[in-house]
């Protein structure tokens, strides 16, 4: 099926599109202003709309200049009745599906997804069954129902939460102290108001100032705090107590909070030992270990060989790695080390690499820059912008990107810039001077989740490594035959070094085909034909 995302170049659209082209659809994801807008809309059986509140009135008068009257529209959105009333002026095929998560989040099981009930239309029902077959909740639900737990589970909540950090931030301490001073139930507060700071404003002034409902409960929580401050302020134990005992029969049936308090803690720490990735903090690793789930705090190493070397010891149970980069191509260690040490790829990340340049002094002159760290990969994705603004610095090489920004702040290097991600420029509390300096804005990074012992795969793909026993003309054709035979796409070739002798190689070869695809047990019977065969997934 055909869908196109409006907005699909966004965090959430891009997700998204993410999420269905692994389960077979054809995805168009188009900007507003996209010069092929309106070609892609009419190549499409749905239409995904992810955008601001503040565009869908001009994206959905635009699209009355197309015909739309059979195409199925769903909006995203977590204020979907006003919008859906628009859409019907549209089409007769309208619903909403809301993600109750960020684009942050790869791993969805679990995550709650709430969906429009009374839509008969095949086509939804399609769009629907991947976020099942990703493991995720479903709660069916009518707009109007949706809107009014949107006013209380996000605008009420993250009113409080921003009101909250508001007042912690005025008050006379700082970061530092709050987590010696912090209790188990304080730090998840602190980790919720991080998250939600971090992201724009126009996001929470939408849900808040969109929310019909959100008013008159807002009025209501108001009233109760100013209660239960006057109880407070009088010392009026008895009121303040009674107030307890009503709450009891809504709360009651709940989980203690300790245990789950507890049983988080004990998560956390278990999930600190099992992930490694490439540090230190603020890496592009950090962040594809956000995406592959938000509560996992990986550990971290210096450099892949000791990531690797952790795993084959057992410190560590899993690791994310980066693999592939769409400009600098293939990550070598990565490769080299999975095959030298048989690990075995269970999961997959792909993170946009958007580079920032930042220092100690946003205004020093460019011209008394005297060094640029940051990661080999790093800086040949930047190198335009470093011909331009900074051919006289010296370019100097760090394990990762983060390392470099760490490496100034911790030497206090005046005369010196480093290239990574805007995370890494806000841990280190570096000034960032240009953002988006990489050549090509379309970088992506693959990063892959390995590990030691094989789990239940949800790979669409499978990584070949062949070492021919001997070699002879046409030896590549003939296993590329093998693939081409069973009309299995190849999505990557690449030779390395055996390290035997001189001229000896082997083939890593990614193709398009599951692991429980009926066709795998001749692929690998053939392959064998030639040499040994490895799978790394």
């Amino acid at each position: 099926m055909n869908v196109a995302i409006i907005g699909g170049t966004g965090n959430m659209g891009k997700l998204v599109a993410h999420l269905l082209k692994k389960h077979g659809f054809v995805v168009y994801s188009i900007g507003r202003k996209s010069p092929d807008f309106n070609a892609k809309i009419k190549k499409s059986e749905a239409i995904l709309f992810s955008i601001p509140f503040s565009a869908f009135d001009e994206i959905a008068n635009n699209l009355k200049k197309i015909n739309l009257k059979n195409k199925l529209l769903v909006d995203l959105s977590s204020g979907v009745s006003k919008h859906l009333k628009k859409l019907e002026s549209l089409s007769a095929h309208i619903a909403f599906i809301h993600l109750m998560f960020g684009p942050d989040i790869y791993n969805i099981k679990n995550q709650n997804v709430v969906v429009s009930d009374k839509v008969a239309d095949k086509r939804f029902a399609k769009l629907v069954d991947v976020f099942k077959k990703e493991g995720a909740h479903i709660t069916v639900s009518s707009p109007g129902r949706h809107d009014y737990m949107m006013a209380i589970v996000q605008a009420l909540s993250q009113f409080n939460i921003i009101s909250l950090a508001r007042t912690i931030s005025s008050a006379k301490t700082n970061k530092k102290e709050l987590e010696d001073f912090s209790s188990v139930t304080f730090s998840l507060n602190t980790e919720i108001i991080s998250r939600i700071v971090a992201q724009s404003p126009e996001l929470w002034a939408s849900i808040q100032f969109n929310n019909a409902f959100f008013g008159k409960i807002l009025e209501e929580h108001v009233k109760n705090v100013k209660t239960l401050a006057k109880y407070a302020s009088a010392k009026d134990y008895k009121k303040f107590s009674l107030m307890f005992e009503n709450l009891l029969p809504f709360w009651k049936e709940e989980k203690q909070i300790e245990f789950l308090i507890k049983e988080k803690t004990r998560r956390s720490s278990i999930q600190k030992k099992s992930l490694g990735a490439l540090g230190p903090e603020g890496s592009y690793s950090q962040q594809a270990a956000l995406q592959y789930g938000a509560h996992v705090k990986p550990i971290f190493f210096d450099s892949i060989p000791e990531i690797i070397d952790a795993l084959n010891s057992g410190k560590i149970v899993k690791a994310i790695l980066p693999f592939e980069n769409s400009i600098q191509g293939t990550v070598l260690e990565t490769l080299d080390g999975m095959y030298q040490t048989n690990l075995k790829i269970i999961d997959e990340v792909i993170v946009n690499v958007e580079h920032v340049i930042a220092g100690l002094d946003k205004k020093i002159p460019a011209k008394e820059i005297k060094y640029i760290y940051s990661h080999p990969q790093a800086l040949g994705q930047c190198s335009t912008y470093l011909r331009k603004y900074y051919s006289h610095a010296k370019l100097i090489l760090t394990p990762s990107t983060s390392a470099a920004f760490k490496k100034i702040r911790d030497e206090g290097l005046t005369n010196t810039l480093a290239i990574g991600s805007k995370l890494a420029a806000h841990i280190y509390g570096l000034s960032t001077i240009s953002n988006d300096i990489q050549d090509v804005k379309n970088n992506q990074t693959l990063f892959v989740v390995v590990s030691k012992k094989q789990t239940k795969r949800r790979l669409t793909f499978t990584l070949f490594v062949i070492d021919p026993r001997n070699d002879k003309p046409g030896l590549l054709h003939d296993i590329l035959g093998i693939f081409k035979k069973r009309s299995i796409n190849l999505l990557k070739l690449e030779s390395r070094p055996s390290k035997e002798k001189l001229g000896s190689y082997i083939f890593y070869l990614k193709a398009e085909i599951a692991h429980d695809d009926k066709r795998m047990g001749h692929v690998v019977k053939e392959l064998k034909k030639f040499g040994s065969v490895t799978l790394l997934t």
